[in-house]
């Protein structure tokens, strides 16, 4: 449809652009009028990395911050303040009521500050101190648990010690016992110079194979829980890099068809240069239509985009945690190396002390058991001490820093924008619904629409009136109306001069479409164009052609056929110069079926044609009676009347039907009672 006809369509139903207008904006106004103000409750929070930290992970999972990039790192901080646990550590810090874990998390958006390593954590609620209250304690309860899992490590560290450090100091206290026990039942209290050597070289054997042994228990610990991480990430080890995305080669070239298909069947409705006008049922129409559906069923199984190519890469999380994964297990393998060389060493030792007397041996080995528990608990009793040490330090190098502390700002819900939208959107969605309307209207409302139901030409499209004749003296009332039938009449005059046609019959698709109007306001045209007319008002069952103008001679059409008068005795003169009409006479016979059928029906009608230059015979609706029917098999020619605004769907499938077993030529139809707006919809061709 061309463009002017979808304005026409939107500007015949104005009144539902501007009702949609009013609505929306009212209805926009209300809900921006009635709806409770909103506070946000805003803080904002950095994370502080020290030297000691590089590497320290943020998560359990153990991630290394110095491999994962800065707005990743951000965007899995902001996730990690919205999880769980974080929420309902601060519903607990909070303590207000009505609010549980899902709704707290509904209300609180955690963001990144572009281009900052600061993050945004804003709560709307109603209320403007719980706003505050619950922003500050969402942070703090992400504080300290983003502290709990960013120093698990050292914390683990430290209390892996703690506990080798109490088994160390039961290992003295017991060596002390033994060697205090041996002096006392032997009298034996010192070594002698070949035997203080041993024992130094056994002392010191033992107090690094502890050590190692040490190591390897805290590499092994390590390398567990990497190795457990590195599981938990195996389902996301690749994930997409990037993709080539381009148009797909058949998709542009079936949519180029499509458009040329449609330019086409548009330079054949609408009528180009050096082109006839055709109409939507002529075959080569009709044949563009079945091409056009093709290529849409053909499109619509094929693809717009195609992806070229795609490439994948590891996931940076997965990576990093298997590289940690691969030193852990070589740390792992080294110390068990070291601890199996300084066992060796042990056994080495302890085979030259069995060399030795019992009783020396075995002081020799209280003595070397003693000094190798000291050394070790007093080497762990550093480390632990190291441990707590920088465990204090990672809490105040690695952690999360308020920037701004907890305030409140009235929310912004945009009524200037919303309003705006309102104004600009509302008419859309009024077109749409009067375009809806349009198509959903089942109303034959135009010639368009009424060559599609009927199946032939629309003639002339009549425009609705109050009143289209004047019976006093003759003269439409509506200019319009006699514009309307002079856009028909060269047709009849050129089918009176090719084919000899004179007689023409006016019948309706249903009784109430006014085929008595048309009848009488074709043969006005037709006189007014010099011409000789007889109308004859051949609807003996209700006559209205006489009634129309003031016509009360009671002899006419019937009494042609009764052969109970001449044609000069029932043709009455009117006021329109050339126009005699013959009434409907009387009496009604009963069936006036067998006044067509009888042999004087031809007789009449020749004579009518013989003393006119047109005959023009008002007939009853072809749907209604028969007597439309019987009378084209002995009329040349047929007018159909269609009235608009009337649902007839079938009406003219069937009077093509009738009018075939006949054999009177439909010449066209006339649609009646279009009304002014449908009028303007129509083509330029039919505009009245």
């Amino acid at each position: 449809m061309e463009l002017w006809r979808y304005i026409k369509i939107i500007k015949r139903r104005w009144w539902l652009v501007v009702l949609g207008m009013i609505v929306c904006v009212s209805i926009v106004g209300y809900k921006l009028w009635t709806a409770p103000t909103f506070y946000v409750g805003r803080t904002t929070i950095q994370e502080a990395l020290g030297s000691a930290h590089i590497g320290v992970p943020i998560y359990q999972s153990q991630l290394m911050q110095t491999q994962m990039d800065l707005q990743q790192r951000l965007s899995n901080l902001s996730n990690l303040a919205t999880s769980r646990e974080v929420m309902t550590h601060a519903l607990d810090l909070i303590k207000i009521e009505g609010l549980d874990v899902e709704k707290i998390s509904s209300h609180t958006k955690v963001s990144a500050v572009k281009d900052t390593n600061i993050i945004a954590i804003e709560v709307t609620l109603e209320n403007s101190d719980q706003a505050k209250v619950a922003a500050g304690a969402i942070a703090e309860a992400f504080k300290e648990y983003y502290g709990e899992i960013t120093n698990q490590a050292i914390t683990n560290s430290r209390i892996f010690i703690s506990n080798q450090l109490i088994d160390a100091k039961n290992n003295m206290d017991k060596a002390q016992n033994d060697m205090r026990k041996f002096k006392e039942q032997t009298g034996i209290v010192q070594l002698d110079t070949h035997m203080s050597g041993l024992v130094q070289r056994l002392n010191n054997a033992k107090i690094q194979n502890a050590n190692d042994k040490s190591d390897l228990a805290s590499a092994v610990s390590s390398l567990n829980q990497v190795s457990a991480d590195l599981k938990k990430l195996e389902p996301n080890k690749w994930e997409k890099n990037s993709e080539t995305v381009s148009r797909n080669p058949q998709w542009e070239r079936l949519t180029s068809t499509l458009t040329e298909l449609e330019t086409q069947r548009a330079g054949m409705i609408s009528g180009g240069p050096n082109q006839a006008r055709r109409g939507p049922n002529h075959p080569d129409v009709l044949d563009l239509d079945r091409k056009i559906e093709e290529v849409k069923v053909q499109l619509a199984d094929s693809e717009m985009m195609n992806t070229s190519a795609t490439t994948t890469a590891k996931n940076g999380n997965y990576s990093a945690t298997f590289d940690r994964y691969v030193t852990a297990k070589v740390e792992a393998a080294a110390a068990e190396a070291r601890a199996k060389a300084s066992g060796a060493s042990v056994d080495s030792v302890e085979e030259e002390l069995l060399k030795i007397p019992s009783a020396e041996a075995e002081l020799a080995r209280l003595t070397t058991d003693l000094k190798a528990a000291s050394e070790t608990y007093y080497t762990l009793l550093s480390k632990f001490d190291e441990a707590k040490i920088r465990e204090r330090q990672a809490k105040n190098e690695s952690a999360l820093i308020t920037i701004d502390p907890p305030y409140t700002t009235i929310k912004n819900n945009r009524a200037a924008l919303k309003l705006g939208l309102a104004i600009c959107l509302s008419p859309l969605l009024g077109i749409l619904a009067a375009l809806l309307l349009y198509y959903l209207d089942s109303r034959i409302r135009n010639t368009r629409e009424a060559e599609k139901l009927l199946g032939m030409q629309v003639l002339a499209a009549v425009p609705m009136t109050a009143k289209s004749f004047d019976k006093m003296n003759g003269e439409r009332v509506d200019p319009g109306i006699s514009e309307a039938f002079h856009t028909f009449t060269p047709t009849l005059w050129m089918e009176m001069q090719n084919n000899k046609t004179k007689t023409y019959m006016v019948t309706s698709t249903k009784p109430s479409a006014g085929s008595t109007t048309v009848a009488i306001n074709t043969a006005v045209a037709l006189a007014g164009e010099g011409a000789r007319v007889i109308l004859v008002d051949g609807n003996m069952r209700n006559p209205a052609v006489a009634q129309a103008f003031g016509i009360t001679k009671n002899i006419g059409f019937i009494n042609l056929l009764s052969e109970t008068a001449d044609l000069e005795d029932v043709a009455v003169p009117t006021s329109v110069h050339g126009l005699l009409v013959v009434p409907a006479g009387g009496p009604q016979p009963q069936n006036p079926v067998q006044l067509i059928c009888g042999s004087t029906m031809k007789t009449v009608l020749d004579e009518m044609a013989q003393a006119a230059d047109f005959v023009i015979i008002d007939t009853p609706s072809a749907s209604a009676a028969s007597d439309a029917l019987l009378m084209a098999s002995k009329i040349q020619a047929a007018i159909v009347v269609q009235a608009a605004n009337v649902s007839d769907a079938g009406k003219g499938v069937d009077i093509r039907d009738k009018f075939e077993s006949t054999s009177t030529k439909l010449m066209g139809a006339v649609l009646n009672k279009v009304r002014q707006a449908d009028l303007e919809i129509d083509t330029p061709a039919k505009k009245i």
